[in-house]
């Protein structure tokens, strides 16, 4: 063996790493601190700016239909009208309009019929009546 041996010289590197991933990774990064910065200084809109909006789908909205007038309106005082006793005839002469029979249960003087009588707006009175004459009574929002 011989002393005079010489190790080799170091190979350069040939195979170089590419940048591009890199580059990528802070043009994401950077994108994203952006993105959250214009967020975060967001401010909401004001009372003024609200109102503004709000007037203006107002004024772009069409107008609400009209509601068909009731033909026939049942009042407090139709109610006021109808008295124990009286018959299923007789009380829808007083009120001027046929009630609506609601329940029939049971037959001859036990017989009982519910009848009703009720406007658009969901107001109604309904009358009980026993062997074809009127027991008891009761209304609901009626004027």
């Amino acid at each position: 063996m011989s002393d005079d041996f010489e190790p080799a010289e170091a190979l350069p590197r040939t195979a170089s790493k590419s940048k591009a991933p890199q580059i990528v990774l802070w043009l994401l990064v950077w994108t994203t601190i952006i993105v959250f910065g214009v967020i975060i200084n967001q401010k909401p809109p004001t009372k003024a700016e609200m109102e503004a909006e709000y007037l203006a789908r107002i004024a772009n909205s069409p107008p609400s239909p009209t509601p068909e007038p009731t033909p026939y309106r049942i009042t407090a005082q139709h109610y006021h009208l109808l008295r124990n006793g009286y018959s299923i005839a007789q009380c829808n002469t007083l009120v001027g309009v046929e009630g609506t029979e609601v329940s029939r249960t049971g037959d001859g003087q036990y017989e009982l019929i519910m009848i009703s009588w009720s406007n658009s707006n969901g107001s109604s009175m309904n009358a009980t009546f026993q062997g074809g004459k009127m027991i008891s009574k009761a209304q609901l929002g009626l004027r």
